[in-house]
């Protein structure tokens, strides 16, 4: 899914253990361009060079989210993860 967000607000990077090594994760509250309040809004995980980025409230951003559902000990879990992000100006 790519769209036009508004940034609502950003985490703190911080370092964790991946497969590939060490690496910054941080969350991101995205905001569907012209929704309203919290109607289809998403937190999200920046990876990488993106979670270094730093994003404000109100920034409009374009971004390509992938959303993936996992099972652990028989519960499931939503993940979405921010593939692509860019700051419209």
């Amino acid at each position: 899914m790519t769209a036009l967000f508004f940034v609502r607000k950003q985490g703190e990077p911080i370092e964790v253990q991946t497969q590939e090594g060490v690496s910054k994760r941080c969350s991101i509250e995205l905001q569907a361009f012209g929704k309203k309040d919290f109607e289809a809004s998403f937190v999200a995980d920046l990876w990488g060079n993106d979670a270094g980025c730093r994003y404000y409230s109100g920034d409009l951003v374009v971004a390509t989210l992938h959303f993936r559902v996992r099972e652990h000990e028989g519960r499931s879990f939503q993940n979405v993860q921010v593939k692509e992000i860019r700051k419209v100006n």
